[in-house]
């Protein structure tokens, strides 16, 4: 029974060894409009594949660190990401070693200067540093027969791997507190990579990965590094965050969950995260639906601590709210010729909206980003959300009471009536005001209801 636990152990382990050969590049302008009371980071990921984003496929993707920046940038104070120096395969020696030697790598990450960087000149300005890494020691003791394809390990060799685990994180961590004492560091603790083989051989896994997250803890006691436990999260649905039994790599939706982890711990652990509610808000009808609208990355204040609840929702900003309410992205352009000032994400989400059938041009070449948004037009889009999201269209019981269509086809006569049916907008004394502009108070509200309902389909 052990000779047969040691085989399907180390057969998923020895896969995890497997080193992706390219790493993406995902540049990015960091949001410039930041939250009263907010600061703007520099995060800087290390360690191993984790880091750096391989999937359950064994290939290169999102990482829990890129989801935390985008996190981050989602409210408006990330300064710059770089996960340049997460390397598949590595272990904590591999991290020692490149502290010590100020190893030069490739930028990868957002609002990162393209080219190599060196590695001490980055911790000594980084604002965060996560760190994943202890995992492959243990495999480096893994043994594969090339001819018969058998598997073998020493389990006293894997115990002093763990000893060497937590030295290695006591050296990293003195290296990081020489380079930048007010670096915050977050540890990632490792789940259970292997939960797909027979439930008898559980017990035995979790022995193993109690004893590496304890060398992990026990290396970082005393630094102020905060451990980030994943175990717990993870477990709570194994079928869509482990969904390969031959690879203990995590899907997307396993890294966002590690990287809600890591916020959950930034957010309690630090005051530069924005709590402060905006000056201009106190009183507004639609105050806590700001907040909500903010809290889910919907929407973003201004540097002076404002939000200008009562402005004009823009057709930019609207497209940027039905973008990041999806998560949509597309790699095809748009057509528009007016949108090249804006700054590249804002294109980007233009593009998704566009590509996506949520908003369309004033003509072939033109969007007209700057121009306020219509109640009657921002239904339109709301109608082509719900029929996207749903993969139908919203059926609808009766046409709304408003007397005030005007010209307006009846694609737009029934997104109003939509809206009105749902309860997410509705007008006053028989008039929806379908010509009056939609804002940003208003658009807030809107969208946070529209997502509630789109949460029940």
């Amino acid at each position: 029974m052990k000779r047969a636990m040691k085989r399907i152990v180390i057969f998923a382990l020895f896969i995890h060894l497997m080193i992706v050969p390219s790493l993406y590049t995902l540049t990015v302008t960091a949001q410039k409009d930041l939250p009263l009371g907010a600061e703007q980071l520099d995060y800087l990921a290390l360690g191993d594949s984790l880091a750096a984003g391989v999937d359950f496929k064994g290939e290169l993707g999102k990482s829990y660190s890129d989801f935390l920046a985008f996190k981050l940038e989602s409210i408006g104070i990330l300064q710059s990401f770089n996960k340049g120096f997460a390397t598949p395969g590595y272990t904590t020696a591999d991290v020692v070693r490149d502290i010590d030697n100020n190893a030069m790598k490739e930028a990868v990450g957002i609002s990162v200067k393209r080219g190599e960087r060196q590695l001490r000149d980055d911790i000594a300005k980084a604002d965060v540093i996560t760190l994943s890494a202890g995992a492959n020691d243990v495999l480096a003791h893994v043994h594969v027969d090339a001819a018969s394809g058998d598997v073998s390990f020493d389990l006293e060799e894997m115990m002093l791997a763990f000893l060497e685990v937590q030295k290695n994180y006591e050296d990293i961590m003195m290296q990081i507190t020489e380079l930048n004492d007010d670096v915050q560091v977050y540890v990632m603790g490792y789940y259970n990579p292997f939960p797909h083989v027979a439930e008898q051989l559980q017990p035995e896994l979790d022995k193993l990965l109690q004893q590496l997250n304890g060398a992990i803890v026990a290396g970082i006691e005393g630094s102020g590094a905060i451990f980030v436990t994943t175990a717990e999260q993870i477990a709570q649905d194994y079928n869509a965050h482990l969904p390969n039994p031959k690879n203990i790599h995590l899907s997307e939706a396993g890294y966002e969950e590690v990287a809600k982890r890591f916020y959950d711990a930034l957010l309690k652990n630090n005051a530069w995260i924005p709590k402060k509610g905006f000056t201009d808000i106190a009183s507004n009808r639609f105050e806590s639906y700001i907040e909500q609208a903010v809290a889910k990355g919907l929407v973003n204040g201004y540097a002076d601590g404002t939000f200008k609840p009562n402005q004009p929702l823009t057709r930019a900003h609207a497209a940027s709210l039905f973008v990041r309410a999806l998560g949509l992205v597309t790699d095809e352009p748009a057509p528009f010729k007016d949108i090249g000032h804006y700054k590249a994400e804002v294109q980007a989400e233009i593009s998704a909206a566009y590509h996506y059938g949520i908003i369309k041009g004033a003509d072939e070449q033109h969007f007209n980003p700057s121009e306020p948004v219509k109640r009657a037009h921002l239904a339109l889009m709301i109608a082509r959300t719900y029929e996207y999201a749903t993969g139908t269209e919203y059926q609808l019981s009766e046409l709304a009471p408003y007397d005030d269509y005007g010209t307006y086809g009846e694609e737009a006569v029934r997104a109003i009536s939509m809206l009105h049916e749902l309860d997410i907008a509705t007008g006053a004394a028989g008039k929806f005001m379908p010509n009056q502009f939609a804002t940003r108070g208003q658009a807030a509200k809107i969208f946070v209801d529209f997502l509630a309902i789109l949460d029940k389909e």
